[in-house]
């Protein structure tokens, strides 16, 4: 998996995470670390479920082009 995909999600995602928890950086509780964690977790998540979507969507598109390439030859 990239990492220029991992990281952002998964650091972006725990940030969520911790906002959801709502108690702000005064209180650093364990649900305030669970909130996070399970932010990080679904972050890292998506960047895998992105990552294969883009992988999937570049191979498509070279298919098509192969067989354009082979439709517009003479025979």
């Amino acid at each position: 998996m990239s990492s220029r995909r991992a990281i952002p999600w998964t650091l972006a995602m725990a940030y969520c995470g911790f906002l959801i928890a709502g108690r702000g950086s005064r209180s650093l509780d364990q649900n305030t670390i669970s909130e996070a964690v399970v932010g990080a977790v679904l972050g890292f998540l998506l960047a895998f479920l992105f990552t294969l979507r883009a992988k999937r969507k570049q191979s498509e598109l070279e298919h098509s082009a192969k067989s354009w390439i082979r439709l517009s030859m003479p025979h």
